[in-house]
């Protein structure tokens, strides 16, 4: 899976975000040993699947309340008929 996540990783410029096209590209694969990752160990023979929602969840990056400021400043919606 490495090696494939770095093909897909060298074929984008700096900053730039995967495509769909990018993410059906990743085909899932079974762990060929245990493998521990933060403390959660897979097992030999488990797949991994990707969870892009939660991926992009980065506390670093993810920064829902950045939108708080356009919210407040937006013009109210129009009334309806």
């Amino acid at each position: 899976m490495d090696a494939e996540h770095d093909e897909i990783a060298k074929s984008k410029q700096e900053g730039e975000a995967l495509t769909w096209e990018d993410v059906t590209r990743m085909k899932l694969s079974r762990a060929p040993e245990d493998i521990e990752v933060d403390g959660y160990v897979i097992p030999k023979g488990w797949q991994a699947f990707w969870s892009p929602c939660v991926t992009h969840m980065d506390p670093a990056k993810f920064l829902p309340s950045r939108f708080d400021a356009q919210a407040a400043s937006a013009a109210p919606p129009p009334p309806l008929p």
